[in-house]
């Protein structure tokens, strides 16, 4: 006999519900529409606080916008049916919901363990290549991503930069993640999400088990956009949003000399010379969670002095971005960054 005992749903999203048509007297087809957030058909014997509910296999099948799966009936057993919320506005699932249950009687091989963050149906981290974990040296980096006012943030895409072959996730609604690799060395995570600036953190990682980064926080370009003519015969100025914080108040500022030239480091490697730019300066070290939201890791020494750019030292570290879609661009000349002293 089958039941179907309803929708365990995080989230405010409408459910889906399951409609259950007999196909013959051994079979029962169960189907649902495909609505986003992700739900995952869910199956148990008994109704008890100690039985398990596992995933259905096989998986549905999608026909016309419509999950089916088709279950055998057994007139002397109960099937209890469930669809649980696998994800949030498209976002992985906490793995937790979706881990396959341990086999508590044996030793638990880590690598078979983790092994559903890439391998399973509807992978948490996509684009693995197969074959890349290699069970003995296997890892999961584990982290949080926050924004400059400290809340989480989500749909950041989390990759390992020079190593393709490990794929990517996305960091969920409370903004954590899990990203498997393999361990034994250091790797260099790096965080994307459009209209941010990205960032790395270098990591040392370990074999066969979780090791956590500290909070990475991501910060937006600024919204103050300066067009520079570089035709113009005259010095040009190009000023960021003003900031303040128990440091004081201040405003990012480039100063384009006469003459400077540019061109854009396209996304293929290619430059293309312009004469006119719209400049972003964004500054990374606003207010108490400034160090977290630094580019990427600076030596120790660093920890306990001023980020250093180019030949300035300074204590605001900005970034430079052009809005045409490319890369920063280079410059014939150094532009000029004029700083406020905070001795």
């Amino acid at each position: 006999m089958i039941w179907f005992i309803g929708n365990l749903n995080r989230s405010q999203a409408a459910s889906p519900s399951i409609a259950v048509r007999v196909l013959d007297p051994q079979t029962a087809e169960l189907s649902w529409t495909n609505t986003p957030g992700g739900f995952a058909l869910e199956e148990t014997d008994a109704l008890s606080t100690t039985n398990l509910w596992e995933p259905y296999s096989p998986g549905p099948t999608l026909q016309n916008n419509q999950f089916i799966v088709t279950v055998n009936i057994e007139p002397s057993t109960n099937r209890f049916f469930r669809l649980r919320q696998t994800s949030i506005g498209g976002l992985p699932p906490d793995p937790g919901t979706v881990a396959p249950p341990l086999d508590t009687t044996v030793a638990t091989d880590f690598s078979a363990a983790t092994a559903f963050l890439y391998a399973s149906g509807n992978p948490i981290q996509t684009g693995v290549t197969n074959g890349t974990i290699e069970s003995r040296r296997a890892a999961v980096i584990r982290g949080t991503v926050r924004t400059r006012d400290g809340a989480t943030l989500s749909d950041v895409r989390i990759s390992v930069l020079g190593r393709s072959e490990f794929g990517q996730t996305l960091s969920r609604a409370d903004g954590l993640f899990d990203l498997a690799v393999n361990g034994g060395g250091q790797l260099t995570v790096r965080y994307e999400k459009d209209g941010f600036l990205a960032a790395q953190r270098a990591i040392v990682t370990p074999w066969r088990d979780y090791v956590w980064l500290p909070d990475a926080v991501m910060i937006p370009f600024d919204t103050a956009v300066t067009t520079v003519d570089l035709n113009v015969a005259a010095m040009q100025v190009a000023r960021g949003s003003a900031t303040s914080d128990a440091d004081g108040s201040r405003r990012a500022t480039i100063l384009f000399p006469q003459g400077t030239g540019a061109s854009l480091v396209m996304a293929n490697g290619t430059t293309q010379s312009v004469s006119s730019l719209n400049i972003r300066a964004t500054e990374y070290t606003v207010g108490t969670n400034g160090p977290a939201a630094m580019p990427a890791n600076l030596p120790p020494p660093s920890c306990k002095t001023r980020p250093t750019v180019g030949s300035t030292s300074r204590k605001e570290l900005r970034q430079v971005k052009s809005s045409q879609g490319s890369r920063p661009g280079r410059w014939s000349k150094p532009t000029v960054r004029p700083l406020r002293s905070s001795l």
